[in-house]
């Protein structure tokens, strides 16, 4: 009866304690980067924008397999403005032989902050650089953020990046568009 007792107790404890401390759990800093009021109300997109820079990695090709050529490696990143922090970013495409048209996807492995939320987020980003045509000599494509880690593993949000200039080894390129906590 003592042991049945003291079960009771130890639940009952428990319970009001688990109780208590749920309205705290919903007051952690960063859980909604100020994206949306709770988890109940609709994700409002918050604009974004800034500097994605790559450098460095390996690279390399395969043989010519009809008029395409593939393309593989990775290379790092450096994120300023509302991304900051670091990324690992593994790629693939093709070079198009008749053209030269590039097409690639990189998977960025991003570690930072979005408007200062500390955290991890995966993101595809897609690469063109057509030979011809209106947008020739061009580099541009789509990023979306896919998932998250620590206080951005909510985060979503996609947009567009543009590349603007070379410094030595390194790439530069804008990008804008919106993220949202889901």
């Amino acid at each position: 009866m003592k042991r049945t007792f003291r079960v009771v107790l130890v639940l009952c404890l428990l319970v009001t304690c688990t109780l208590a401390l749920a309205p705290a759990a919903g007051a952690l800093p960063h859980r909604n980067l100020a994206l949306a009021a709770d988890e109940t109300a609709a994700p409002t997109p918050v604009p974004v924008s800034g500097v994605w820079s790559w450098h460095g990695g390996e690279g390399a090709a395969t043989e010519p397999a009809g008029d395409y050529v593939y393309i593989y490696g990775y290379e790092l990143g450096d994120w300023t403005g509302a991304f900051q922090g670091a990324s690992y970013e593994p790629y693939t495409g093709w070079i198009r032989s008749s053209d030269g048209y590039v097409w690639a996807i990189i998977t960025i492995r991003f570690k930072g902050t979005c408007n200062g939320v500390p955290g991890k987020a995966t993101m595809q980003l897609t690469v063109e650089e057509p030979q011809s045509g209106p947008n020739a000599g061009k580099i541009f494509g789509q990023w979306a953020v896919i998932s998250g880690k620590g206080a951005l593993k909510r985060l979503r949000g996609a947009g567009t990046w543009e590349w603007t200039h070379d410094e030595g080894d390194h790439g530069f390129a804008d990008y804008e568009g919106m993220v949202w906590m889901q």
